[in-house]
C-alpha cells in the first residue's frame, strides 16, 4: 500500500511537470494573424516590442524603416527620398519625425502608445490596442499606428508601406498581432496575455503561500491546545514570516501595485492568517508558561549585599 502511494505521488508530480513544460512551450509566443507583404518599391517597417507598463497603460515599440527600390541608395545604404514619420504618442498625441535624404538606414525610433486593460486583474489581465467601430459596438478592428509620407518640397505624398518581417514580442507574454496597411498608414490590433509559464509560476507561488499560512495556523493551534510544547522560537518565525511575505508578493513576475484581486482574494487573507497565528501563539505562551521563581536569585542578591555591608563596616573600624 505504501509503495502504491509513492507511485501515485510520483505520477502526480510527473503530470504537473509535463503540464508545466507544455504550457511553457505553447505560450509566450507572438502569433501573427494578419500582416501586409513587404513592398519592393517603398518603405518596409520592422516592429518589435520593447516594454509594457500595465499600471501606466503604456506599451513601447521599436520601429525600424527599411527602404526599398527608389527609396534607397544602394551605393551607401542611405535614404534616397526625404520622409516624414508620424506616430502616436501617449504624451503628445502624435509625433512627427522628418527623415532627410542621405540619412543612414538602420536608425530606430521608440514609440510609446496607449493600451487598454485592467492591471487589477493580474495575473489574468489582458491588454489591447485596437479601435472600436462607432457603428458596430464591441467590434474591434486594427487602429492606426504610424504613417509614412515623402516630402518633396512643400508637397507631401503617401508612400507604399509593408511589413519587413514578423514582429518580436516580450518574454512572459503571448501576443496576437493583426497588421494591415491603408495607403501610407500601418494599422495594428494587438492583444497581449500573460504566458502560461508566468501564470503557472504565479499560481504555484500563491499555492505555496496558502500552504505556509495553513502551517502557521497548525503550529499556533497545536501550541494553544497543549498538543505540542510552546517554544519561543516559533514566535520569532511567525513574526519574520509576517513581513517576509510582502516582498514575495511584490516581486511576482510583472506584479502590479498592491490592491489587485489576488490581494483581496488571497494575499490579505494569508497575512491575516499569519498574524492570527502569531497572536494565538503568544497567547499560548502566556497561558502555559508560569511566572519564573526568583526566590533563589533574590536570596543570593541579599547575601551579596550583606557581605558588602560587612566589608564596609570593617574598613570603617
Amino acid at each position: 500500500m505504501r509503495l502504491r502511494r509513492w507511485h501515485l505521488v510520483v505520477a502526480v508530480v510527473g503530470a504537473i511537470a509535463v503540464a508545466s513544460a507544455y504550457l511553457y512551450a505553447a505560450s509566450g509566443k507572438s502569433h501573427v494573424v494578419g500582416k501586409p507583404e513587404p513592398v519592393t518599391d517603398g518603405i518596409n517597417v520592422i516592429l518589435d516590442l520593447v516594454a509594457i507598463e500595465p499600471a501606466e497603460h503604456e506599451l513601447t515599440v521599436r520601429i525600424e524603416l527599411v527602404p526599398r527600390g527608389s527609396y534607397r541608395n544602394e551605393s551607401d545604404d542611405t535614404v534616397a527620398i526625404p520622409l516624414r514619420l508620424t506616430t502616436k504618442s501617449v504624451v503628445e498625441g502624435s509625433v512627427v519625425t522628418d527623415i532627410p535624404a542621405g540619412q543612414a538606414i538602420g536608425n530606430d525610433y521608440k514609440l510609446i502608445f496607449p493600451i487598454d486593460g485592467d492591471p487589477q486583474k493580474y495575473p489574468v489581465d489582458r491588454y489591447e490596442y485596437s479601435y472600436e467601430q462607432s457603428h458596430r459596438p464591441r467590434v474591434f478592428v486594427p487602429a492606426p499606428l504610424l504613417k509614412i509620407e515623402r516630402t518633396d518640397g512643400n508637397l507631401i505624398r503617401p508612400v507604399p508601406v509593408g511589413l519587413w518581417r514578423d514582429p518580436k514580442g516580450l518574454e512572459g507574454w503571448t501576443e496576437n498581432w493583426d497588421l494591415s496597411t491603408d495607403g501610407p498608414v500601418v494599422k495594428l490590433r494587438l492583444i497581449m496575455d500573460r504566458s502560461g509559464g508566468s501564470l503557472a509560476f504565479v499560481f504555484i507561488v500563491l499555492t505555496l503561500l496558502v500552504i505556509i499560512a495553513n502551517l502557521a495556523i497548525l503550529v499556533a493551534w497545536s501550541g494553544y491546545t497543549a498538543r505540542r510544547p510552546v517554544e519561543t522560537g516559533f514566535a520569532g518565525w511567525l513574526t519574520a514570516l509576517l513581513f517576509a511575505l510582502i516582498p514575495l508578493r511584490t516581486n511576482l513576475p510583472g506584479a502590479p501595485p498592491i490592491g489587485a484581486w489576488i490581494d483581496a482574494m488571497v494575499f490579505y487573507w494569508i497575512e491575516i492568517a499569519v498574524l492570527a497565528s502569531l497572536v494565538t501563539y503568544i497567547a499560548a505562551w502566556f497561558k502555559y508558561h508560569d511566572i519564573p521563581d526568583y526566590t533563589q536569585l533574590n536570596a543570593a542578591k541579599a547575601a551579596r549585599r550583606a557581605e558588602l555591608e560587612a566589608a564596609e563596616s570593617v574598613k570603617r573600624r
